[in-house]
């Protein structure tokens, strides 16, 4: 059995010789079939090209942007900076495309799955804010991806303070309540 293709080129051929004019109209027929075919396949290799420059772009974006920020940390303010004397100060962390909420009174951390954070017991220098004292230091931590990070915060940061990032291989990354990405 022949393609419809190469049957629509001998048919017109074939018709060629008893109808000249029959015969240039099947021609002409099987090249648009031919022609809308191959724009067909064209378009649709192009769109796909199209998606992958697109993909690639993001990603070179994503890497541009963990290159920026230091180890994939994106760090924004709402509402208040990380430690004030306010009960509704959140900070939020995020890690890649995951986001921590923490909550400054008791370092809640309304988590996504893959990343943790908690406070790593007691530690000696702990000391809760109250009573307008501004000299405490928070210490915290969180894992991503298998790597351990921990979190100081030195004073408040409505006085100055800073928060300090570091993980185990001691990179760090500081935030004082001014960065905005």
């Amino acid at each position: 059995m022949l393609p419809l293709k190469q049957l629509i080129i001998s048919l017109s051929m074939v018709h060629g010789f008893f109808n000249t004019a029959n015969g240039f109209l099947l021609l002409t027929l099987s090249f648009l079939v031919f022609a809308s075919g191959n724009a067909t396949a064209q378009h649709k290799k192009n769109r796909e090209q199209q998606k992958l420059e697109r993909k690639l772009q993001r990603f070179k974006l994503q890497e541009k942007a963990m290159a920026d920020t230091s180890f994939a940390f994106y760090i924004r303010r709402i509402k208040a900076p990380y430690v004030t004397s306010s009960n509704n100060s959140y900070g939020i962390l995020k890690v890649g495309s995951d986001q921590v909420f923490m909550d400054q009174i008791d370092w809640v951390a309304e988590n996504s799955k893959r990343v943790t954070i908690h406070d790593i017991g007691k530690p000696t220098n702990y000391r809760f804010l109250k009573d307008g004292d501004h000299s405490h230091q928070v210490l915290f931590e969180t894992k991503v991806k298998g790597e351990t990070f921990q979190f100081k915060v030195q004073n408040s940061l409505e006085q100055g303070g800073q928060l300090v990032i570091t993980n185990a291989k001691g990179r760090s990354v500081v935030y004082d309540g001014k960065l905005k990405l």
